[in-house]
Parts: C-alpha cells; sequence; structure tokens
C-alpha cells in the first residue's frame, strides 16, 4: 500500500494528485493509470497491468513509458529492506527527444558516410583508428575487415604493403612517419589500375582525419589534357606560324620557335618573363626588316601600338621575304601577336595584279565586248568595246546596274530592233545558267552576234561581236554557193567532191543521170569506199570476176594523181570517168557521158576497116593526106612503090618526113638534085591536081 507520494509524482504520471491517497493499493494505483491511458490502450494497456501486476516487488526494476499526454516517464523501482519498495517517477521527455534526434544526427551521419563519393576515418590523438566508412577501406587499398578501430596508423599501413598499394617498404615507411599535425596530400595508384588521392587534416584534439578520393577519372583527364597540350605545343611548334602570347602586362608568356626566326631573334632570345619593350630593345639592329631605319619605324609601330584593337600589317624581312604581322586582343587584356611568311603569296598577289593588269589591257583592246555578271544578275565589269557595240552609254553600264535595267536601256535606244518588247521579254527569260547565243540587227543596220555563258560563281558573261562583215560576207558565199550549185547542177558532167578524208562534200544532179548514183550514194558525208562497195553490190562494174578486179582497183586508186577510165554502164551507155585531186588533199570525180562518141568512133573504125579493105583490092598504090599534111589512109602497094614499106601502117606521119625519108633513102638520086627535087616535091600546091610526068614517082 502507497505510503507517501510527492506532487511531482502526480504531476509526472499525469495524475491528480488526491489519486495518489496513502493505503491505495499498488493495483488500485495501476488500474487508475490504465482508466487514464498511461498503460496503453484496450487489450495492450490491459496486457501491461497485468505484466505489472506480475512482477516480483524485491527486484529492482527501470522502464520507460510514455503516458497518454506523449510525456515519456523513466520509472525506478528499488525494494526496501522491510519489504517494500521505493518508486522514482523522472520526466526525461527532453532527454528522449535529444537521444532520438543525436540518434538520427549519427544515422544521417553514418548514412553521408556510407552513401559519400570519399572515404574518409577518424584517428585519435593516439593516431588510432576511432572509425572509418565503408569506402575508406576500398580507397586505402584494404579489403573488408582489415582495418578496425583502435588499429594504428602503421598497423594498416603494414597490411596496405601486403595488399600491395605501397610500392616498397620505404614507401610504407614513410607514409607512417608522416607529421599528422600538418596537412598532407598524396596520389597513389592501387593495384587496380584506380588513381586516389588522399589527405590528412590535423583535428583539435591532436588526432586526425584521412580521406580518399577517385580519382581515376580526374587523372586520365588530366593525362589526356597532358597529351593534348603536348601535341597542340607541337603543332604550334611546327605550324608555319610564328604565334608569341602576351598576358595583361604585355610581358610574354609562350612563343614558338618560329617566331625567333620570322622576328630576328636568336635562339633562346626570347624569355618568358620578357616585357615587349625588353623583347624589342634586344632585337639586333636590321635584324627584323634587314633595314636598320626600317626597324626602327616598326619598333614604333610596336610600342605605340593599342593591343586591345586588332593589328595588321605586313613588312619585308632579310633575304627577300615578306611578313605579314597580326596581333589580335585575349579576353583577359593579353594578346596573341602572329608572323607569317607570305613571301610566296606576296609574290603571286604581285604576279595577279600584273596579270590583272595584262588581263585588263587585253579586254580594253579586244574586238569584243564583255561584260561580267554576278549570281544576282548585277554587273561586275565591262570593257571599252561594250558601249560601242552594245548601243549603250557609260553610265548606263555601271557596276552594280542589274542585267533588266541595261537591257531597257538598249531598248529606249533603239538597240533591239524593231519589235523591242518582245525581244526584252525575249532576253529576259533566257537561263543564263546555260550557254545562249543569238544574233539581232542593231538600229544602225549593223549586225550583232552575242554569246552568254555562265560563270562557276553561278553569274555569267556575254560577249557582244560586231559581225556586219562576217555576215555579209555570208551572204556572198551562200549566193556564190547557190550559184556553183546551179552552176554544177545545168552543167553537161557530173561531179563529185570529196574531201581529204574521201568523204564527199557535194555533188551535182547529173552525178545521179550519168554516173548512175542513187540518191543514197550521193548523200553527204558517205565515204569513197561505200560508194564503190554499193556499186559493185548492184551490179554497176559488170559480171564477175571483172567487178570485183574493178571494185578493188578503185579502192586501191591513189587519188592524188590524175587518171581517167572508160566505163560502159549496164543500160549500155558509155560514161569517160576522171579523178582529179585537189589542193586541200581532196579529190574530183567527173562523169562525162561518151555514149555517142564512142558510137561515132566505133562507127569510123568499122568504115575505116571497110575502106581499107577496099584500098588493099585496088591495084594501084593510094594514100590519102588530111588538111594538116598527115598521112590518113594509105594501101599496101603506096608504100613499095614509094620506097616506104609498110606505110598503110603509119597514119598520122607528116607528108614532109615521108619526102625526107626518100631523099634519105636515095629515092631521088644523088644530092645535090636529090635535095632539089625533094624541096620541089613538098613545095608543090596540093590544092591542085597534079599529073607528073617522066619516070619520077611523086
Amino acid at each position: 500500500r502507497l505510503l507517501i507520494a510527492n506532487a511531482q509524482a502526480a504531476e509526472i504520471c499525469g495524475q491528480p494528485p488526491d489519486e495518489l491517497a496513502p493505503g491505495r493499493t499498488r493495483e488500485e494505483l495501476l488500474r487508475l493509470q490504465l482508466a487514464r491511458g498511461s498503460l496503453g490502450p484496450g487489450e495492450a494497456g490491459e496486457a501491461r497491468l497485468q505484466e505489472l501486476l506480475r512482477r516480483d516487488p524485491r527486484i529492482p526494476t527501470r522502464e520507460r513509458r510514455r503516458l497518454a499526454n506523449d510525456r515519456i516517464v523513466e520509472i525506478v523501482a528499488e525494494p526496501t529492506r522491510q519489504g517494500g519498495r521505493v518508486i522514482t517517477f523522472t520526466d526525461i521527455t527532453a532527454l528522449v527527444t535529444a537521444e532520438a534526434e543525436a540518434r538520427d544526427r549519427a544515422a544521417l551521419l553514418q548514412t553521408m558516410q556510407d552513401t559519400m563519393r570519399h572515404g574518409i576515418a577518424f584517428f585519435g590523438s593516439d593516431h588510432r583508428l576511432i572509425m572509418a566508412n565503408a569506402l575508406a577501406t576500398d580507397l586505402a587499398g584494404l579489403q573488408p575487415g582489415d582495418g578496425r578501430p583502435g588499429m594504428s596508423v602503421t598497423e594498416l599501413n603494414a597490411i596496405r604493403l601486403r595488399r600491395g598499394v605501397f610500392e616498397s617498404s620505404d614507401a610504407e615507411i614513410h607514409a607512417s612517419g608522416r607529421d599528422r599535425s600538418r596537412p598532407h596530400q598524396s596520389r597513389r595508384t592501387l593495384p587496380d589500375g584506380r588513381v586516389v588521392e588522399a589527405l590528412s587534416d590535423p583535428t583539435p584534439d591532436g588526432g586526425f582525419v584521412m580521406s580518399w578520393t577517385d580519382v581515376t577519372a580526374l587523372a586520365r583527364a588530366e593525362a589526356a589534357a597532358e597529351q593534348r597540350a603536348a601535341t597542340l605545343q607541337a603543332m604550334i611548334e611546327n605550324m608555319g606560324t610564328g604565334v608569341a602570347l602576351f598576358g595583361a602586362d604585355h610581358r610574354l608568356m609562350a612563343a614558338n620557335r618560329l617566331v625567333e626566326d620570322l622576328a630576328g631573334y636568336a635562339p633562346g632570345e626570347l624569355q618568358p618573363g620578357s616585357s615587349l619593350e625588353e623583347l624589342l630593345a634586344t632585337q639586333a639592329p636590321g635584324a627584323a626588316t634587314g633595314d636598320i631605319n626600317l626597324d626602327r619605324e616598326y619598333r614604333a609601330l610596336a610600342l605605340g601600338a593599342d593591343r586591345s584593337r586588332p593589328l595588321r600589317y605586313i613588312r619585308p624581312a632579310p633575304a627577300g621575304r615578306m611578313v605579314e604581322v597580326a596581333s589580335a586582343p585575349m579576353p583577359d587584356g593579353g594578346f596573341v601577336i602572329t608572323l607569317s611568311d607570305i613571301t610566296a603569296l606576296a609574290r603571286a598577289e604581285a604576279e595577279a595584279k600584273q596579270q590583272a593588269q595584262i588581263q585588263a589591257v587585253m579586254l580594253s583592246t579586244i574586238r569584243h565586248g564583255i561584260a561580267l555578271y554576278g549570281p544576282d544578275h548585277r554587273l561586275i565589269a565591262v570593257n571599252r568595246l561594250t558601249t560601242v557595240i552594245s548601243g549603250t552609254t557609260e553610265e548606263q553600264v555601271r557596276p552594280g546596274v542589274s542585267f533588266a535595267e541595261v537591257v531597257r536601256h538598249q531598248a529606249a535606244m533603239g538597240g533591239l530592233g524593231r519589235n523591242p518588247e518582245a525581244e526584252v521579254e525575249r532576253l529576259l527569260s533566257l537561263d543564263r545558267r546555260q550557254p545562249q547565243h543569238y544574233r539581232r540587227e542593231a538600229s544602225d543596220g549593223r549586225m550583232i552576234e552575242v554569246h552568254s555563258d555562265p560563270t562557276p560563281d553561278g553569274g555569267f558573261a556575254i560577249t557582244f561581236s560586231d559581225i556586219t562583215a562576217l555576215v555579209a560576207a555570208e551572204t556572198a558565199a551562200r549566193s556564190r554557193a547557190a550559184m556553183l550549185q546551179a552552176a554544177l547542177d545545168t552543167m553537161r558532167h557530173g561531179i563529185m567532191l570529196f574531201g581529204p578524208d574521201h568523204r564527199l562534200l557535194a555533188a551535182n544532179a547529173l552525178a545521179t543521170e550519168i554516173g548512175g548514183l542513187s540518191a543514197e550514194e550521193l548523200r553527204p558525208g558517205i565515204l569513197l569506199e561505200e560508194q564503190v562497195r554499193e556499186h559493185h553490190a548492184r551490179g554497176m562494174y559488170g559480171p564477175e570476176p571483172e567487178a570485183s578486179a574493178t571494185r578493188d582497183h578503185l579502192l586501191a586508186a591513189d587519188r592524188s594523181l590524175c587518171w581517167r577510165r572508160t566505163r560502159k554502164m549496164p543500160d549500155g551507155r558509155v560514161v569517160e570517168v576522171f579523178s582529179d585531186p585537189t589542193p586541200e588533199g581532196g579529190f574530183v570525180v567527173t562523169f562525162t557521158d561518151v555514149t555517142a562518141q564512142a558510137q561515132a568512133e566505133a562507127e569510123a573504125r568499122q568504115r575505116a576497116a571497110t575502106l581499107q579493105v577496099t584500098m588493099d583490092n585496088v591495084h594501084h598504090g593510094i594514100a590519102m593526106y588530111g588538111p594538116d599534111r598527115r598521112l590518113v589512109v594509105a594501101n599496101r602497094l603506096a608504100g613499095p612503090q614509094h620506097g616506104l614499106p609498110n606505110l598503110h601502117e603509119r597514119p598520122g606521119v607528116l607528108f614532109e618526113d615521108l619526102v625526107c625519108e626518100q631523099r634519105v633513102l636515095g629515092f631521088f638520086g644523088p644530092d645535090p638534085e636529090a635535095a632539089r627535087i625533094a624541096a620541089e616535091v613538098i613545095g608543090l600546091d596540093r590544092r591542085k591536081a597534079i599529073r607528073p610526068s617522066g619516070s619520077r614517082r611523086w
């Protein structure tokens, strides 16, 4: 039974003071607490009550209980010698809250330590491990279980040596003997290839904190950056431009070797840290340009230049070189100077300028007008003759004017013919991406030929040519050609003209009629060989094997020589064919119908044969001479009677020659009588009938 209770007990337990009345039993007091919810709700509270009632009062107990008002009370029961017990109630709500917060903070810190990307370990002033997160073991090169609280730094480093973290025992000894009262930083590569950075920082109590960070990616990036930097340095050193970098204080930070060569410095003279003024002062006189006075001018330019603005100029250098100097500002207030050897470029530019001058002279003196337009169809340049030939003024064809404006100016000045509106529309609609060619007549009667050709940049060039004389010559040539063709077509011979390549150039109508050639065989461009073979296929050369022999003869004939032949056509006509060379290497083939002549000659031969038979049967010698005193015919008896055997076989011989032969043969006796008689015989007037007397055979 309750003997005594203070007011604080009632307050802490959440009961009215009158309920803690002396004399009440422990069970009664517990049931009052159950009723107020201090033992828990419902069945749980009842179970708690029964548990408390079963406790042995002789055994000390200590427990914490959360009351219905959420206060937390620590209850301590101590037995007394007399067999009773003393129960104390302490409100520990603030303590429990503080402990919970401390546990939460500890758990949070532990979570942070275990989840952070760094390994961390705390060592006391005795250099023994207090605590470490899981990552510290891994990044320190240890295995789980290697690092236990209470182990010294030396013990841990010995394990790390066995794990291969240290290259040698000397390195382990050095790491173990470091002064931990001062910060230390180191970087080490673990056996698995990871790179770990370790930091050691002292703590106020004399201990220290070790942290490890996996910097593998950083180390690789740094290595790659170093490699890139080395590559860039090699590129800079081997590039064809000298480069010098100056800081905001105008002092040299870095330069490649080519700067020394192009700026006139000896190797090693360009030392980082030197000011621009100092570097210019150390330059040997005349080393930069080869001229002391010129060096002085460029030195003053370099010192007085505003390096916050871009600067560029070209200066000469020794040995005839040309150097381009450029200065560009940097964002940090410094600047970069580049030096480029542009000797070849300068020479090329000089040559290009000279070539441009030559071309300008050529354009101004050429006998054609030329106008160049850009991709936007605006005029870029024209030569002098453009205005003369195209009928425009210099003001109308100034650079920048559009092609449409130029065309309309030409139309307004009457330079586009009788229908200028239609011509303007046609010219503006032409696709200038394609070559164009046309002719037009100017208002003064001149004929202008215009060519438009695209340029690679999308523009186009127009050339104007005054072809009035050419058109007149072409007209005259066409007229002459028409006259010649009419003459060819009306002459009584068939003609074919072949070029040096044996291809037909021209033929008249009679070539078909007389030569027996078809229209296909007379088409311009046909080869002579094709003609001959078509003739042979059509049977124009008669029966075989003579036809093939004729074909082969004609194909093998040397056309550089004159030749003629007579050919009998399948229809019975006789055609005489001539082939004569032309000066340019070709040849002309002519056909003449000689059928009537051939027939007359045949008839004459027939009559002559008949007459010869008749005369040969006459019993007198007979010799007939023509008006030209040449022998026409003689019978067999005429010769022997006059001392001239076979006279009948010598038609065409002169009468005088025959008399001389008679004299030589002694037919007239000895000279000088023979000479007199021969002269008398020759001098007789043969227009009169002569009857010789005596024994002379005249």
